[in-house]
């Protein structure tokens, strides 16, 4: 089982400055670590060797909605260059949404619903799910999974959304492969 690193947001300002978990849950311990680095500051990377050994499972639940597109994208190669053979399973938005029209209905969403503050809004997204594959040989689609697949009998008749992909993938998750163990590229 590889180790995994769960880059997690911090929710005390909602600043998405996050910090990173490496392997496990609860209190940090020998399989639980916290480092306390921005996630667009890749000196975290030259760390990580140092406590487990790759490749890595990078979790990015609820995150890089909020980072500008060109930092996602930075991020997710310099990971699959980094640390190939590692896996990538993230939450994504839908560009769509952040079109100029559309954009201001998310923002008041996030603000009056959520009560999230006016400097926290969704900047980047995909237009479907193989885009990643697009930005670097090696970075492979794996899986894709929406909220509305299982059917969920809680959601009611918000279950009708994952017959329509345009609905089904407003938010969703994503799973790639960040290329082959053996094309590691340094630097």
């Amino acid at each position: 089982m590889c180790p995994f690193v769960f880059f997690e947001p911090s929710w005390q300002r909602f600043s998405y400055k996050p910090g990173m978990l490496l392997s496990g849950a609860g209190d940090e311990g020998p399989r639980y670590r916290f480092m306390a680095s921005s996630v667009l500051d890749h000196a975290w990377m030259d760390a990580l060797p140092t406590l487990a050994p790759p490749p890595y499972l990078f979790i990015a639940e609820g995150l890089f909605m909020y980072l500008p597109a060109a930092d996602v994208r930075e991020l997710v190669v310099t990971l699959r260059r980094r640390f190939p053979g590692s896996k990538l399973v993230c939450e994504v938005f839908n560009n769509f949404w952040l079109r100029p029209r559309m954009k201001p209905i998310v923002d008041r969403k996030l603000q009056r619903q959520f009560a999230f503050g006016g400097d926290n809004t969704f900047q980047s997204g995909l237009d479907d799910s193989d885009d990643m594959e697009a930005w670097d040989d090696g970075i492979r689609l794996l899986d894709e999974w929406s909220y509305f697949d299982d059917g969920e009998a809680k959601l009611g008749a918000m279950n009708l959304m994952r017959h329509e992909k345009f609905l089904r993938k407003t938010q969703w998750t994503v799973h790639y492969c960040l290329g082959e163990g053996d094309d590691r590229v340094t630097g």
